[in-house]
């Protein structure tokens, strides 16, 4: 990710990213609810079963066919599945603030639940972003999440102290995901 853009403050950003890694990649828990548990390889087997393996090439809206391959799975999965879109939208600032927090909200109340008014996280100097993602990612969103599903379930298999020794030197974390092959995916 890009440290510098004049054009966008990540004063809010970069601290956010480091606590999300110290709750969600070590901790299993959550950036939008606080307490939860969600990011843990049963949740990220449970998405690669309903999302990944089970891939909608009908008619129908990215949040519509999204939608429909989630909803067998846990309210927990998807509210991960909110969260894995928090993380994804946030390096792309040709998305409106507004929009990434209103797909958010929504596929998180996917679960039963809604978010509450006031989530930290959903600051907009949060998701602001820092460049242009371009049109393939708005395109081709699905195959960002399914090499994301995939690369935390290598990732959560990894030994703890092997995962917090990846997040405290930058080139082991970059190493790590060169390593990462999902087939369908943006990492191959």
């Amino acid at each position: 990710m890009a440290t510098f853009n004049p054009h966008h403050d990540n004063s809010k950003l970069y601290p956010a990213i480091r606590e999300f890694a110290a709750e969600c990649l070590l901790r299993d828990g959550s950036v939008l609810q606080p307490g939860l548990t969600l990011w843990t390889s049963e949740n990220l087997e449970e998405l690669d079963r309903s999302f990944v393996q089970n891939p909608d090439e009908g008619d129908g809206t990215y949040y519509v066919k999204l939608g429909q391959q989630v909803a067998r799975g846990s309210p927990d999965s998807r509210k991960l599945m909110a969260e894995l879109h928090w993380l994804l939208f946030a390096f792309p600032s040709d998305i409106s603030q507004s929009t990434k927090e209103e797909r958010i909200r929504e596929i998180w109340s996917w679960s039963g639940e809604d978010l509450p008014d006031a989530v930290p996280f959903l600051d907009h100097g949060i998701l602001e972003g820092l460049g242009h993602a371009g049109q393939a990612f708005n395109n081709h969103r699905w195959r960002e999440l399914t090499y994301l599903i995939g690369a935390l379930q290598v990732w959560k298999k990894l030994p703890h102290d092997q995962r917090e020794e990846n997040l405290t030197k930058s080139d082991r974390f970059i190493a790590f995901l060169d390593t990462v092959r999902i087939p369908g995916s943006s990492g191959q």
